[in-house]
């Protein structure tokens, strides 16, 4: 395949102000102006796309996905390119890396949409509503930019000197410029502060709330260093996320902490004299005060540095303002939700099973929660050791996802811990019971479970065999993986979810466990996506576990929940395994330093993915 072919197109410093505007709000390694014609697509704004195409400023058609922007007059949005008909084989896809992409319209003064203001992410990518809306207002104010370049209009400025500061600035002559493009200067800002409002209120992390302010400060107001700060535990200020930018130092720690103190806003705008050392030329502290009342603290304080001496203008103190309030007020929600999801963690962990070590039988669990919302929910799994010597094992999803989820999930997994000790009882009959419980206790809620035990009689253990009974109310079956790597679902005919009709009767089922076999029970938020059918991501969990057969249990589970759920979850899920030990030799190592003995029932290792909770040491 060829190189880019030389385009006309050379750097405009107005768009690509709007890719690296893009690329710090949204998070993402690539952002584009792109315009499109027959022949080529140029870039007059480029940031972060590699070499030599960023310098060439130019791509033939064959690598542009802006075009179908161009062809439709739509947005395109795309989670992966790969799995897209339309980009299928496409060479963007290959000699670029995009692979997530979202493209909004870029319109003439006619209307007629000449290109696109994109996002690029070299991985899939679940883009959320606030990013795609974020970039829809930046792409609106793209076009107005790309109106006024085609206009020929040229604005003359020219330096003065800031009083007493001996170092130029850059000041534009007001008869220079035309009324209309002050308008226009306007309308650009009051769609910057909107827009700006939307994507910090609509931060679902400190992170991404940090990424936007610093994004904003350096690309609009040219701040050469941006940091936000927050009290911890002991009064003392901390930074919350990564300080944004090197280009100045930051102002001195008793100047933050007064203006945490006192709600005040200060700007330093640079004296003639050098600053002092370590001190940034210019600057401005704002104390992130929520809510307008006049016992309203500060929850954080904004700090803005620049390596020079600066003239705020009016402005500029507008624009600084505003994002400071924007700010305190989605820090003062962030902080609020950060401490129902510690309340919501405490719960969850509580429920979290530490798992019992029986002879022969290596137990381990995953619970990874999402990385969204409460960051918790319903999911939950268990096992006990019966006083008869069978292994119960239960694994189960409440409907929701939030402190309520947690608590129905708590009072369910007690219900059927009780009902699981009758071992004489049919898996079936015990899930009925449960069935009948829910509304007899009030627990207002729907679930999924599957209950079963891991049985073995006499003739069995002589033989070095075992068997799972089990009944699914509802759940997704369990996977049986075969020594030989041959993986399968234990399916039946579906049942009604739990909390529907108490006295829906219920069917158990009895599988062979072969010794060296792994028996998993998972809940949907390993394999259920949105964007493609539930038997696609069964199917994908049937490979991935022929692939890692030969992994050690615990990091079996690893490499599954790697393979199949990533970094960002979107729900959460738990998984329980289990790995029968041939018999005929000695207890193996791996399934953890302590032995049941008399039936007695002794705590074991489990682990939680996510930093729900701590690993345990045995789990290795």
């Amino acid at each position: 395949m060829g190189g880019p072919q030389a385009g006309r197109a050379s750097a405009d410093p107005a768009f690509d102000l709007f890719t690296r505007l893009v690329r710090a709000a949204l998070g993402v390694p690539v952002a584009l102006v792109t315009l499109v014609d027959d022949d080529e697509q140029v870039l007059p704004g480029s940031s972060g796309l590699a070499q030599p195409w960023q310098s060439m400023r130019a791509t033939p058609l064959t690598h542009s996905v802006c075009r179908h922007v161009v062809e439709t007059g739509q947005a395109l949005v795309v989670q992966d390119t790969r799995e897209e008909p339309l980009l299928a084989g496409h060479l963007a896809v290959a000699d670029l890396s995009v692979i997530a992409y979202a493209g909004m319209p870029l319109r003439d003064g006619s209307g007629r949409v000449v290109g696109s203001l994109c996002a690029i992410d070299t991985a899939p990518r679940d883009w959320s509503l606030a990013e795609l809306s974020l970039l829809a207002d930046l792409a609106e104010a793209c076009s107005r930019q790309l109106v006024v370049a085609g206009s020929g209009a040229v604005v003359e400025v020219q330096a003065t000197e800031v009083p007493g500061a001996g170092v130029p600035a850059t000041e534009v002559p007001a008869a220079e410029v035309p009324t209309a493009r002050s308008a226009e200067r306007d309308r650009r800002r009051d769609r910057l502060l909107l827009s700006l409002s939307e994507a910090v209120a609509a931060a679902e992390d400190v992170e991404s709330l940090v990424r936007t302010v610093s994004a904003v400060a350096a690309v609009e107001l040219g701040a050469g260093a941006v940091c936000v700060l927050a009290p911890d535990a002991g009064r003392r200020l901390r930074l919350l996320g990564p300080a944004a930018g090197a280009g100045a130092a930051s102002p001195p720690a008793d100047v933050l902490a007064r203006a945490m103190r006192t709600g005040r806003f200060t700007f330093v705008e640079g004296t003639s004299g050098a600053p002092g050392a370590g001190d940034p030329a210019a600057s401005a502290v704002l104390p992130l005060v929520a809510g307008g009342g006049p016992t309203s603290a500060a929850v954080g304080v904004l700090a803005l540095s620049w390596p020079a001496p600066r003239r705020f203008s009016d402005e500029d103190r507008s624009v600084m303002v505003a994002l400071a309030r924007y700010a305190a007020q989605s820090l003062q929600r962030l902080q609020l939700l950060a401490e129902r999801r510690e309340v919501a963690r405490v719960l969850q962990d509580a429920m979290l099973t530490r798992l019992p070590q029986p002879d022969h039988l290596e137990l381990r669990a995953r619970y990874v929660p999402a990385v969204r919302g409460e960051q918790v929910g319903g999911d939950w799994y268990d096992a006990v050791v019966l006083p008869g010597g069978s292994l119960s094992l239960a694994i189960g999803d409440v409907t929701g996802h939030d402190v309520h989820a947690a608590a129905y999930m708590g009072q369910l997994r007690n219900v059927l811990r009780t009902l699981a000790l009758d071992d004489g009882a049919d898996p079936a009959e015990v899930v009925q019971r449960l069935d009948q419980a829910i509304p007899a206790l009030r627990i207002d809620t729907l679930a999924t479970a599957v209950f079963g035990r891991i049985e073995q009689d006499g003739e069995e253990r002589r033989e070095g065999l075992r068997r799972f009974h089990h009944a699914n109310a509802g759940h997704l079956p369990p996977l049986l993986l075969h020594p030989d790597g041959h993986a399968e679902l234990l399916s039946h005919r579906p049942e009604l979810l739990l909390g529907l009709a108490a006295e829906t009767p219920r069917t158990s089922h009895t599988h062979d466990l072969p010794p060296g076999s792994t028996l998993l029970l998972f809940t949907d938020g390993l394999i259920e996506r949105r964007d493609r059918p539930l038997s696609r991501g069964l199917d994908e969990l049937l490979a991935a576990a022929g692939r890692h057969r030969e992994l050690p249990l615990a990091e079996f589970l690893d490499a599954l929940v790697t393979e199949l759920v990533g970094d960002r979850p979107l729900d959460d899920c738990a998984l329980i395994a289990v790995r029968l030990h041939p018999e005929e030799a000695p207890r193996p190592a791996e399934a953890g330093p302590e032995h049941l003995g008399g039936g007695a029932l002794l705590p074991g290792p489990s682990q939680v993915a996510g930093g729900v909770l701590p690993p345990h040491p045995a789990e290795g």
